[in-house]
C-alpha cells in the first residue's frame, strides 16, 4: 500500500497472541495499515522497497529496528518502534517503556490503545509525537555501509554481549557473564589500536591501549545499563567511551555505578570519556568482536564510524 502504514512484527521473537491482538488494532484504530509478520533477515526491506510507505513500526527490538533504518534515510518515511524485544534501549531513548509486551498479553483493549496512542496518531497524519533523531552508519574492514540507532563499540561490553547470547540463543545471566569476561580480559591485556575521532573543531589521530572502544548515541544499552547518563538521540552529537586497563579494584566499583543507573562512572580516572564525537575510524592490531544494538560481527580489523545527525524522523511518546 503506497502512502500508507507498514507494521512489522517480529514473530520469531513475538508470541500469537500479540501477534492476533496488533492485527485487531490494526484493522480497528490504525488508517490504511497493513500488518506483516517477518522471519528472515531481509523481509522488512524488501517489502518497503516495493511498497514505499509513509509510516513503518515495527514490533520487536532494536536489530528488528536496524533493518529499517537505511531505508529510511532513502526513503524519508516516519520510523515507530514498538517495544517487543530484549533490550528496548532505543525504545526506552524515545520514551517507551517495556510495558507493552506485558499489557498486551493481559489483553486489556483500553491499555494497549492507550500505550500504542501515538503511533495510532501517527497513522491518522498527526505529526505531533515525531521527533528527528541521529542514525550512526558504519564499515567493517572496508565493506559495505550499515546502520545502528544507539551503540556500537568493540571489546569488553561487545565480548560480554556476544557470550551472553551464544548459548543456544538463551540469554545468561549478565553479572556471570561480566565476570568470566573481566578475568579473560585481565589475561589478556587491553586491546591495542590507532584510533582516528573527528569532532566538530578537529581530527585526532592517536595510539591507543584499551579494554573497550563504545561510539554511543543514546543513554543507555544491554537492557537499560545507563553507560552513557548524558547522551541524547537527538542532539546531532555523539559520546566516546574507553577504559583504559583498570585494575580489579577499580573496574568493579565503576561496574556497579553504571548497573545502578547513575553518573558515578564518569569521574573514574581510568575512563576517557568525549562527547561531541561526531566520527571515527579505528585499526586494531588484533581481530575484535563488535556489537551494534545487540548484534554481533566477529573478525573485525578496521571500523569505521560516522554519526548522521537528524537523520530519520521517528515516533516518540513525548508531544512536540
Amino acid at each position: 500500500m503506497r502512502g500508507g502504514t507498514l507494521i512489522f512484527v517480529n514473530s520469531t521473537r513475538v508470541p500469537n497472541h500479540a501477534l492476533k491482538e496488533m492485527k485487531l488494532i490494526c484493522q480497528k484504530d490504525m488508517r490504511e495499515a497493513s500488518l506483516f509478520p517477518t522471519e528472515a533477515q531481509g523481509e522488512i526491506h524488501r517489502y518497503i522497497e516495493n511498497l514505499r510507505p509513509r509510516n513503518v513500526l515495527i514490533v520487536g527490538g532494536d536489530g528488528s529496528e536496524n533493518e529499517a533504518l537505511r531505508p529510511a534515510i532513502q526513503y524519508g518515511y516516519r520510523l515507530g518502534i514498538i517495544p517487543h524485544g530484549t533490550g528496548n534501549d532505543h525504545a526506552a531513548a524515545l520514551g517507551f517503556d517495556n510495558r507493552f509486551k506485558h499489557i498486551i498479553k493481559r489483553g486489556n483493549e483500553r491499555d494497549t490503545k492507550e500505550y500504542l496512542w501515538p503511533f495510532i496518531m501517527t497513522t491518522h497524519g498527526n505529526d505531533a509525537y515525531l521527533k528527528r533523531v541521529d542514525v550512526g552508519r558504519f564499515r567493517v574492514n572496508d565493506g559495505e555501509e550499515h546502520y545502528f540507532a544507539n551503540s556500537i563499540g568493540t571489546g569488553y561490553f561487545a565480548e560480554v554481549n556476544h557470550a551472553a547470547w551464544a548459548y543456544n540463543g538463551k540469554q545468561k545471566p549478565y553479572l556471570r557473564i561480566a565476570l568470566q569476561q573481566r578475568r579473560r580480559h585481565a589475561k589478556r591485556g587491553p586491546s591495542r589500536f590507532e584510533l582516528t575521532t573527528t569532532d566538530y573543531r578537529a581530527t585526532r589521530k592517536e595510539n591507543v591501549e584499551a579494554t573497550n572502544l563504545d561510539f554511543l548515541i543514546g543513554n543507555q544499552f544491554g537492557n537499560g545499563k545507563r553507560l552513557n547518563p548524558q547522551g541524547r538521540i537527538d542532539d546531532g552529537e555523539a559520546e566516546l567511551f574507553m577504559l583504559d586497563n583498570a585494575t580489579r579494584v577499580s573496574f568493579w566499583p565503576n561496574m556497579v555505578y553504571v548497573l545502578a543507573g547513575t553518573e558515578r562512572h564518569l569521574e573514574n580516572e581510568h575512563l576517557d570519556y568525549r562527547r561531541g564525537v561526531r566520527g571515527l575510524e579505528a585499526v586494531f592490531e588484533e581481530p575484535q568482536v563488535l556489537q551494534y544494538d545487540g548484534e554481533i560481527m566477529t573478525g573485525v580489523e578496521k571500523l569505521t564510524v560516522e554519526l548522521l545527525p537528524w537523520a530519520i524522523t521517528m515516533v516518540t511518546n513525548e508531544r512536540s
